[in-house]
Order: structure tokens, then C-alpha cells, then sequence
């Protein structure tokens, strides 16, 4: 069975379709797992024929989150990232040169869970550089 398209994956979640939010959705959700700054999606938005104002894209970005389709990712003060995967992992991330990589739960087992509480999201960075 084929993924549902983004346009899809709105409605589903109960997320207004508007063209700027199916562009941005279609970009992020139809494609392999990653992260993006709101900055990157804007430009990657003009290039491919959908320019939209950077205010709308954050917005979209938030709206994307609250409806669980993405995951907010905090790397450093004053600069977000968003994760098109929304499910709990860890990321690494490489200081020289900026990329961020998916690091399984399995690889770096959490702490046991207080009895009553389950796992939501796992903000785990790990931070690396060359020597």
C-alpha cells in the first residue's frame, strides 16, 4: 500500500489545507526522514517554484508539529530545527559540519520510565567534532 500523501496526512490530522501548507507538507512528509531549519525550507521552497514568506513557513512548521507529523528539535540557542521524524530517537550531531543524524533509542537505552508515564519524545543530542 502506497504512504498517504501529505495533503493527506493534513486532513488527517485535522490541519487546515492551504497551497503554502500543502508545498511545505509535500517537502517534508513524501520524502526520507530529516531536519530542517525553517531558514533551509524557505529556500528550498523558492528554488522549487513556491515561494513563501519565512513567517509562514515557521508557522506551518508549528501547526506541523502540534498535529504530531514533526518534532521540534533544539541544537543551539536562537536557531530551530525541525525533524520530519516524529518518533522518539536520539540525534548526533556533527559540530564541523552541522549535519544531524538519527541515533535509534535502541543504540542509547533511556532510564527506566516512572511506572504510569510513557515515553512522548527523547531530546538527546549527542555532540561530536574531529580531532
Amino acid at each position: 500500500m502506497p504512504s498517504p500523501s501529505a495533503r493527506d496526512l493534513l486532513i488527517a490530522r485535522g490541519v487546515r489545507c492551504t497551497p503554502p501548507r500543502i508545498a511545505i507538507a509535500r517537502l517534508l512528509l513524501e520524502g526520507p526522514p530529516r531536519h530542517v531549519t525553517a531558514e533551509q525550507l524557505h529556500d528550498e521552497l523558492a528554488r522549487s517554484g513556491h515561494p513563501v514568506a519565512l513567517a509562514t513557513v515557521y508557522n506551518t512548521l508549528h501547526h506541523l508539529c502540534a498535529a504530531g507529523l514533526l518534532a521540534p528539535l533544539h541544537v543551539e540557542r536562537g536557531r530551530s530545527w525541525f525533524d520530519t521524524d516524529p518518533r522518539p530517537h536520539h540525534h548526533l550531531l556533527h559540530e564541523d559540519t552541522g549535519e544531524i543524524t538519527d541515533i535509534p533509542l535502541l543504540d542509547l537505552p533511556l532510564p527506566r520510565l516512572p511506572e504510569g508515564t510513557e515515553l512522548v519524545r527523547a531530546d538527546l543530542i549527542v555532540r561530536v567534532r574531529g580531532r
